[in-house]
């Protein structure tokens, strides 16, 4: 959908530091969250820039409650 619309840029943020972690070194062979990473990091290519945030829970509760209703 973002590509639809022109977006050149993405920010990837997380309240988990080790997805961040693996995200920015790039190797999520050995995470349990192998397969999620995987799919981040092929859509990474579809963008000028990508970016990955590490934020606090509370910061992210928002985001998680709107994930609760759309799964």
């Amino acid at each position: 959908m973002a590509t639809n619309l022109d977006v050149q840029n993405l920010i990837v943020e997380s309240d988990c530091v080790e997805v961040i972690q693996l995200l920015d070194e790039g190797d999520v062979s050995s995470s349990q969250f192998k397969y999620l990473l995987i799919e981040i990091l092929k859509v990474k290519g579809q963008f000028q820039l990508c970016y990955y945030k590490h934020i606090i829970r509370e910061a992210n509760m928002l985001v998680d409650s709107f994930s609760m209703v759309y799964l």
